[in-house]
């Protein structure tokens, strides 16, 4: 059994941080986890007691746990508690009056049952911030239906698929995106939210859908489509100013000297002939894709080709040119310039060290802390502690 204490104790806060309590599951709320705890949030994940979150057992396993669970949980506390519990309500109200944020996942008919929806909590807590992520979003014909990180992409239109030995199959590299953007999103939306109930002293419910942020992703095509008709450009239909080459090591550079200044420097790097620096449509947009010059990539592939790809990043470095070496992901990880930017931190799970992506937002004069990944239910004795509730006989 579990008694609630008349106090009003609640858990310690990092300076200037906001408290947000987590009943997610699988990737797009705990991503909102994890980019919250990494802006400065108290993050307090609920889990079911015997399985936890399910991805904590989802392959492939980094010391035994499971990667979604070591890249989106590290840093968080872990409360274990199940909903059948006769002292959930209880809990519930309590994690109410301590949060600034409630994100959640669901049907709004689902989440009244467990007293997580708005119209609940509110009671509890009149400045609560209440966000819930979906598949397909709180109305329309399929706002009923469960779905997974793909699902809603591929209603959105944005799975590209290939076709092996008659069966249509995803293609092999492409990563759902509506299920981490809604993440995205979410967190946007939470601190967007906080603002407005600050200023106006009002609760605050918003909900954010997979399918939403995966037609989002693709804007430009949809952009273009809805008011046009028509897809926007491929990067394989631009032109050879704005194109991929092969090095004579057999390597790929990408190069993208689009506007005037740049193609000059370029024409000069790669010795091409005089006549070629003042060709081009610089206007309105400022920038010229080479497509009207189609013979251009023959003659640029020529010149790249004679020379290896160190060769080549030297001299667009050297002449400020916008370009890239296309690398693989060893080759990335690998890079000066992702382990200058902290783009990469160290986790720490079962006392051994673990690498996992950083949040791109650095705040200056931060230092990065080591975090580590909790065990299911580790912090249950301690939140409920803090939250004035004690273990113990009825």
């Amino acid at each position: 059994m579990i008694s609630i204490h008349d106090t009003e104790n609640t858990p310690p806060a990092r300076p200037g941080s906001f408290k947000v309590v987590d009943f997610t599951r699988y990737m797009p709320g705990p991503v909102a986890g994890r980019l919250l705890r990494d802006v400065g949030a108290e993050v307090i994940k609920v889990e079911n007691p015997k399985t936890g979150d399910a991805t904590r057992g989802f392959a492939p396993y980094i010391h035994g746990e499971g990667l979604f669970h070591v890249s989106l949980n590290a840093g968080i506390r872990s409360l274990a508690l199940s909903s059948r519990a006769p002292e959930w309500p209880q809990v519930i109200r309590a994690l109410a009056g301590w949060a600034d944020v409630f994100l959640v996942g669901g049907l709004p008919t689902g989440l009244q049952k467990l007293g997580i929806d708005f119209d609940s909590l509110v009671k509890t807590n009149p400045r609560i911030v209440h966000c819930n992520v979906t598949g397909y979003g709180e109305e329309g014909p399929l706002r009923e239906l469960p779905a997974h990180g793909l699902n809603p992409d591929a209603y959105a239109g944005i799975v590209p698929l290939e076709w092996r030995d008659g069966l249509p199959f995803p293609q092999a590299k492409y990563q759902s995106a509506g299920a981490p953007l809604a993440g995205t999103f979410a967190t946007i939306g939470i601190l967007a939210a906080l603002r407005r109930r600050d200023a106006t002293g009002e609760p605050q419910r918003l909900n954010v859908s997979l399918l939403g942020a995966a037609i989002w992703w693709n804007w430009r095509h949809v952009g273009a489509f809805a008011n046009l008709g028509e897809n926007w450009f491929s990067y394989a239909d631009f032109g050879g100013r704005y194109a991929t080459y092969e090095t004579s090591d057999n390597k790929i550079i990408l190069v993208c000297p689009i506007e005037k200044v740049f193609w000059e420097a370029f024409c000069k790097a790669i010795d091409a002939p005089e006549d070629w620096r003042t060709r081009g449509k610089w206007g309105q947009s400022e920038m010229d894709h080479g497509i009207d010059y189609p013979w251009e990539r023959a003659e640029i592939a020529k010149r790249i080709r004679q020379q290896p790809r160190g060769h080549w990043e030297q001299v667009f470095v050297r002449a400020k040119i916008p370009f890239a070496c296309v690398l693989s992901l060893e080759e990335t990880l690998q890079s000066e310039q992702v382990k200058a930017i902290g783009a990469l931190r160290e986790v720490s799970v079962h006392g051994k060290a673990a690498t996992i992506p950083s949040m791109p937002v650095r705040f200056a004069g931060e230092q990065g802390e080591t975090l580590r990944t909790p065990d299911l239910g580790e912090h249950t004795d301690e939140i409920l502690s803090q939250l004035g509730i004690t273990r113990g006989r009825a």
